[in-house]
This record gives C-alpha cells, structure tokens and sequence, in this order.
C-alpha cells in the first residue's frame, strides 16, 4: 500500500513538470508565422467558374467526339450533358472540378424530367446504361484527386470516351461480343480495354 502511494506522488509530481515545461513552449506556428500572413489553402472546391469553364472547353477540344454543353441551374456547381457519338448519353454534377455524380443513358433517352429540368436522379432504363452508369461512378472514385482537378477530370472522360466502341469492341479476355445478352461495359482504368463483368 505504501508503495502505491509513494508511486501515486511520483507519478504526480512528474506530471506537474511536464506541463510545466509543455506551457513553456516557445514554438508555437502562431508565434512564428502571424495569422494574417498565413496563405489561405487552395481549396478544388472553390474554383471559379471561369476557369471551370476553360478547362472543360479545353477537355472538349482534346476529345472531338463528345459534346459537351454547360449548365448551372443551382449556382456555381455545374451540370455538364455530355453526347458521346450515337453510344451515350452523360450527365455529370461538378462541384467546381470535382466530379460528385454521374448518370449514363441511351442516346434516345430522354435528360430531362417532363417539367424541362435536368433529370440527374432517375437510372437509365436499359440494363447496358445501368452496368455503366455503375461503372462510371466507380471510375469517378478512382480518378478522384482534390489536389490535382484538372488532371482527375481530364482521366475521368478519357475513360469514359473509350466507350465509343461500347457495342463494337469485343471483349479483351473471352474475345466474345455478348455475354449474358450483354456487351462488354467495364473499361479498363489504365489500359481502356474492354471486358465483360463476369471476365474483369
């Protein structure tokens, strides 16, 4: 019992030193560097809407085969509609460069809901678009980079540009076409080569 309360005190008086010496510490960020000259961190989320709208016509120039149009119905996030050839339809919900929702469709479906406004909630009604549209928010997380938009946007749809053979390119693996009645939806994050789901 004796020992217990001389190891109780000790412990106590060496915790009473430590923050003694803790408080003392002189090297505190805000005594070195003042707070009104601290930079404030680049933010992708606060990107203005000018350069939004340079780096998509840039990313529009690279691929000639999508065609991209701009809307901002709810502010500075942006909704881009984009007509890949006769293959698909996108429509992609940017925060600033961040990609934060992807839906795919038939070229012949319809975008838009029956009071004219972007339909960005409802699922294509064909089982290819849906398998894409999965595929496409799968690779909307593995391109995700907060430090670098411009790059992780520009990945994003060459990605998706690959499905410009969606009906015509065989599977790589099996070298079939269909594959329960389906064609190969999944691409390829580094190479872009086509396979079926059950053959990835």
């Amino acid at each position: 019992m004796i020992i217990l309360l001389v190891v109780f005190w000790q412990v106590r008086e060496f915790a009473g030193h430590a923050a003694q010496l803790l408080g003392q510490n002189s090297l505190k960020r805000s005594v070195l560097v003042p707070k009104r000259n601290r930079k404030a961190p680049q933010n992708s989320h606060s990107i203005p809407t000018q350069i939004v709208d340079n780096v998509l016509s840039n990313c529009e120039r690279v691929f000639p085969t999508m065609h991209m149009t701009i809307e901002r119905p709810y502010g500075t996030s942006s909704i881009l509609q984009i007509t890949l050839m006769k293959s698909l339809r996108a429509i992609i919900v940017l925060r600033s460069l961040i990609i934060e929702w992807v839906v795919v469709k038939a070229y012949n479906e319809d975008l838009l809901t029956e009071d004219g406004k972007i339909d960005i909630w409802s699922s294509s009604k064909y089982k290819v678009f849906q398998k894409v549209t999965d595929h496409a928010n799968a690779a909307m997380l593995h391109y995700y980079a907060p430090v670098m938009p411009e790059v992780a946007i520009r990945s994003f749809l060459m990605w998706l540009q690959s499905y410009c053979s969606l009906f015509t390119a065989p599977c790589h693996r099996c070298g079939n076409y269909l594959n329960d009645f389906l064609p190969p939806t999944w691409r390829d994050f580094r190479t872009l080569d086509a396979y079926h789901e059950a053959c990835k």
